[in-house]
């Protein structure tokens, strides 16, 4: 094993922690990701000071590793010269077919197609790439699964707020009028809003940042102290 002192030295832009190469060598001899990621908590090889950070940099550690075939794993628990560019090839690679999917399958399917997109249509992709792309050979196949179920979840989630938020908020063809003022128009914008404030629906801010939804909950509060006084001028 590797020296604490030494391994705890180890980063390489964040795709590496301290414990790599003994998680690394724990996977090699057998052991799970999830398990792995126990020893390097328990035994603080990520050296870390407090308990939830010491969880959060094994978990991402054995995250990391579960992304190489044995042969790359191998490679980086024996040290091995450039083991630091295998590790990238992993996340990069990831990442690249996050994107390209998202360009060239889902974008096609859903946008210009206006058909469903289904798991056969990203697991075309997927294999696709690892017979044309050396990098994905560093990937296991496990973890194309994965990002074609993290797809598959991701547009799932995009399709329900359309079908519950955006089309209901569409078909109230919500009126703006400049003289409402900001706070008014903000508040049709997100909610469909209409001046006797029924069937409010969802909201459609959706991920936005706690201080715009802040605001917009203000905003809110404060139209409807308007309403209780009689003081109504929008449309």
């Amino acid at each position: 094993m590797l020296d604490r002192s030494i391994s705890s030295t180890i980063t390489v832009g964040g795709a590496t922690n301290a414990g790599t190469f003994e998680a690394a060598e724990l996977m090699v001899a057998g052991m799970s990701a999830r398990e792995a990621s126990g020893v390097l908590f328990e035994q603080n090889l990520v050296v870390a000071d407090s308990e939830s950070t010491r969880k959060r940099l094994a978990t991402a550690t054995t995250k990391h590793l579960s992304f190489l075939e044995d042969d790359a794993l191998r490679f980086v628990a024996n040290r091995e010269y450039g083991w630091e560019l295998v590790m990238w090839l992993a996340l990069v690679t990831e990442s690249y077919v996050f994107a390209a999917c998202a360009r060239e399958v889902a974008w096609l399917r859903l946008v210009v197609d206006e058909a469903a997109l289904t798991s056969s249509d990203i697991g075309e992709f997927v294999e696709r790439q690892r017979r044309v792309d050396p990098a994905m050979s560093t990937l296991t196949v496990k973890s194309g699964q994965k990002v074609r179920s993290e797809i598959d979840a991701k547009v799932a989630e995009v399709q329900g707020f359309i079908d519950s938020v955006l089309q209901p908020l569409a078909q109230r063809r919500t009126r703006l009028d400049l003289d409402d003022g900001v706070r008014i128009n903000r508040l049709k914008l997100a909610y469909g809003w209409r001046s006797d404030l029924a069937d409010l629906p969802q909201s459609a801010i959706g991920a936005a940042t706690s201080e715009v939804k802040k605001g917009i909950a203000t905003d809110l509060k404060w139209a409807r102290g308007e309403i209780k006084k009689n003081n109504v001028w929008w449309s």
